[in-house]
Formats: C-alpha cells, structure tokens, sequence
C-alpha cells in the first residue's frame, strides 16, 4: 500500500455558485507546498459537488438521469483524462494485490495489441498528435472497436471511488441505446454541468502535453520515462487555481 502522507492539513472553505445557487464548500488540503496528486481526493469531491447541482437541475426538469450500474457503454470510449491522474492510475495499479495487478496488465497489454493491429497506437501515446478539429471523428472510430476500459468489471467500475474526474462528469438521460451507437444520428443527451473540473486540471497541471490529457487506455505506456509534474504550491493555492479556472473570476 502506499506510505501514508506526511503532509500537514488545513481545513478551508469556499462559495461557488452553480446554476445561480450559492453553495458553501469545505476542503482538506496540504497546507505546506505540495504536488497536484496531494489534492486530487478534494477535486473529486469538488466535481461530485458540481455535477451532484448539475444532476438536480436536470431532475427538476423532469429528465432523470439514465445511467445505472451494469451499463459500462461509455467505458468503451477513448476517457480523456489528466496528466496527474495518468500518473495517479498508474501508481494504483502497482499497488493492486498481485493476481488483480495482473489482470489489469493484461488488460492493458490486449488493448494496446488491438489499437497496434488497427493502426491508433501510435496516436494514443502521443494525444497531441490527435487536434482539436479532429477529436470526434477519432474519439468515434476509437469507439467503434467496442474496447472497454481495462477497470470495468461485469458492466461497473472497479475503482468506482478512484474514478477520473471526467468520468464522474459523463451523465446521460437519453436511452442508453443512443449511448451505444453515438455515431449514427442519434441524440446523446448529456447531462448539462455548471462549469467542468476535469477540464480544469487538464490545462492548470498539464506538463508533458499540449492539450494536458492522456487517453485512458494508454497510461502504463505513455508515463513511461515520463514524471508527474513537479509544480508544487500551498494545497488552498492549487485548490484556488482550479476554481478559478472554472469560474473565470478570482476567487478569495
């Protein structure tokens, strides 16, 4: 297991108005210097907060949401996430007890055959050879070969608690049919979020990419000869750089 922090904890709070409601919000963060992956357990709580008002407003609406357990549809996309949780994810599989660890390996390790036979490796290590312009097209074509996340299980998350904040933020209300066929018309009907964490870490903690994601499936080999960025601030700094990013304004 991993060694216990050493680190000092301070606990703060903050308002972030969502959908025109203000919401009071408590943290736990470092109080001395510390790395992003120190204050990563806050900014899941902080996106469970965000997308928790995103889930009420659409409730109000009278769209409830279609997600359950046992579905696993969206653990068949391409799950852009972090730099610092690619690192995260990383270092939690090497902690898994052995037999699971080698499950998940070889996950991987059938994923990465599959994308070689078909010619998407080379572009999944490398996200920021895969632009903007062209992300939906090869985010479906990625999809179509039905590869599912190397952590789902019978149709529902093994690290369920640890899961990517992009993944906390991916709700639907639509038919889940619509989920399993994104690319023929149909309308996937996301639920609306007031702003989004997962964005926000990407491009606040990116440091060996361009756009500051990785994709999902290709974590053990692209943080390979690779090490998780070094900036390091108060935690109630790097808390505050997130939030206002989200929100564009300063926050005090």
């Amino acid at each position: 297991m991993p060694k216990p922090s050493a680190h000092t904890y301070i606990n703060i709070s903050t308002n972030l108005r969502l959908f025109g409601q203000e919401h009071q919000l408590s943290f736990r963060v470092p109080q001395k210097p510390c790395r992003w992956n120190d204050v990563l357990e806050q900014l899941q709580y902080l996106t469970d907060e965000v997308v928790s008002a995103g889930t009420a407003k659409t409730i109000r609406e009278g769209k409830p949401v279609s997600c359950g357990k046992g579905c696993g549809i969206c653990c068949s996309q391409i799950v852009p996430i972090s730099e610092v949780e690619a690192f995260v994810l990383r270092d939690l599989i090497r902690h898994l007890p052995a037999m699971r660890r080698k499950i998940i390996y070889a996950r991987f390790a059938t994923a990465q055959q599959h994308f070689e036979k078909v010619g998407l490796w080379s572009r999944l290590i490398n996200p920021d050879a895969i632009s903007v312009e062209e992300y939906q097209d090869f985010s479906l074509e990625y999809f179509s070969y039905n590869i599912p996340c190397p952590f789902l299980d019978e149709g529902s998350c093994s690290i369920h608690p640890q899961r990517p904040l992009v993944c906390r933020e991916y709700l639907v209300t639509n038919d889940p049919i619509a989920c399993a066929n994104p690319g023929n018309g149909k309308v996937i009907d996301g639920v609306e979020l007031p702003s989004s964490v997962s964005d926000a870490l990407k491009v606040s903690s990116r440091s060996n990419t361009k756009y500051g994601w990785v994709p999902m499936i290709a974590i053990l080999k692209w943080t390979e000869n690779k090490a998780m960025i070094k900036q390091s601030a108060p935690g109630q700094e790097l808390l505050r750089t997130i939030i206002e990013s989200m929100t564009a304004r300063p926050v005090t």
